[in-house]
């Protein structure tokens, strides 16, 4: 998350930091929709190593005219995405829950910040389109290059010509045009499916390939979009029950999370070409074998990290913060909110593998379910429930959430999962 980067060198309230973060991941779900999900499975090259859709490999011009299609739909929506923001920056900033002194900060932030939209999509929405063609180094390149730039511009731009929070954004829309350039320079000149635009007489050819893209791309979308819608009601809860510094504790475990679970996702995402190759090669065994030890690895990794944060909480919260007061608040915050960890790597687990076999009805259900249908409801529901701590209840719809959810996934992948086996038997 290298736009946060600059944030975090300023000396102003954690809350309005945590605010501004919110915003920034709201921007990316389109760039989700059409470029991460898929990983670009659609248009890998016939020769790759692995197949990443193992129903069909695509090649030639089906592969070109997916890329093709992609560079579009990245760019299309950034320009709406950067207008509309412009039109309702501040209704949204007040939405995620900045108040009158947040807005100071948020608002010249942000109206710089989307300056880099464009670029931001680009760089995010078509590295997996290098990754696709095998080029994973590249892809991770791209990646941390606007990283380590963002690392060395935000001081400077900062402290040494004194702009602060402009300074922050400035320093971030530059790391995002080097993380976009160095990309589509990768994607013009040196890959083997080489990016142009498309050409009108294309769009009619590209009417199936973008449904397919969009259809495997709804489950991270659907993700992200709910994390966002996520962070606002328990921003706009705890303004209610507690004020600014539960909101930066919500932020603080919220980021613990994010960070011990990222692990987890690099492991399912590194399955999933596995689990897609041998389904569309029709080898059972070799899909129950990489699911099992998928679903063993992503288990004891999580119960792993959960033991450790269950007791060094406040290793953890020092990661983030060196205020004494809200440290305090965070090291039982941590426990609550992150209680039924050890149970998400059936989640994400499960959650990869439909997306694998291309059950993409599956795991758009997944991921509402747990976010939308049960998340978002008892954040709101506890605090009325639970009202002798009305903060640690809505820490404590996370873990709820959790478990139902995994128990709702897991009898749904039994089922599914079933099916799949009889099928590549037959």
């Amino acid at each position: 998350r290298s736009s946060d980067l600059g944030l975090g060198f300023l000396p102003i309230p954690r809350a309005d930091v945590d605010i501004e973060i919110g915003q920034l991941e709201l921007l990316l779900l389109f760039a989700l929709l059409h470029g991460d999900d898929p990983h670009g499975a659609i248009l890998e090259p016939h020769h790759s190593l692995i197949q990443r859709l193992g129903f069909q490999p695509a090649d030639g011009p089906e592969a070109q005219e997916a890329v093709l299609l992609d560079v579009g739909d990245d760019d299309a929506h950034a320009v709406h995405v950067s207008s509309q923001h412009d039109l309702f920056a501040r209704p949204l900033l007040v939405l995620f829950g900045a108040s009158a002194d947040a807005l100071v900060y948020a608002y010249p932030y942000m109206m710089l910040y989307l300056i880099g939209t464009l670029p931001s999509m680009i760089a995010v929405g078509m590295n997996p389109f290098i990754n696709a063609q095998g080029y994973s180094l590249v892809g991770m390149c791209s990646v941390a290059i606007g990283a380590a730039a963002n690392l060395l511009l935000d001081p400077l731009f900062i402290f040494v010509f004194g702009l602060g929070v402009q300074g922050a954004a400035v320093a971030t829309v530059l790391s995002q045009l080097l993380s976009a350039s160095f990309v589509l320079l990768f994607l013009t000149k040196r890959a083997e499916l080489r990016v142009r635009f498309l050409r009108k007489a294309e769009f009619s050819q590209c009417i199936g390939y973008a449904k397919n893209i969009v259809s495997l791309g709804t489950s991270g979308f659907v993700m992200q979009l709910t994390n966002s819608l996520v962070t606002i009601c328990c921003n706009n809860v705890l303004s209610v029950t507690g004020g600014d510094i539960y909101i930066s504790v919500m932020t603080i475990v919220s980021s613990v999370r994010q960070l011990v679970e990222t692990p987890i996702y690099a492991l399912t995402e590194g399955t999933s070409p596995i689990l897609s190759y041998n389904y569309g090669a029709k080898n059972r065994d070799r899909v129950k074998k990489a699911f099992r030890l998928l679903l063993t690895a992503g288990l004891c990794y999580s119960t792993i990290l959960w033991a450790f944060i269950m007791l060094f909480p406040q290793v953890f919260a020092e990661m983030f913060t060196s205020d004494s007061a809200l440290l305090g608040f965070t090291k039982s915050a941590l426990r609550i909110y992150c209680a039924c960890l050890l149970l998400f790597g059936i989640q994400i687990a499960c959650q990869m593998a439909f997306t694998s076999f291309g059950k993409a009805k599956a795991s758009i259900a997944v991921a509402v379910t747990r976010k939308f249908i049960l998340l978002l409801p008892l954040i709101y529901l506890l605090p009325h429930i639970l009202t002798g701590n009305k903060t640690n209840a809505v820490y404590m719809a996370e873990p709820i959430a959790d478990f139902l959810a995994v128990s709702f996934t897991t009898v749904l992948f039994t089922f599914q999962f079933r099916k799949v086996l009889k099928e590549l038997e037959g």
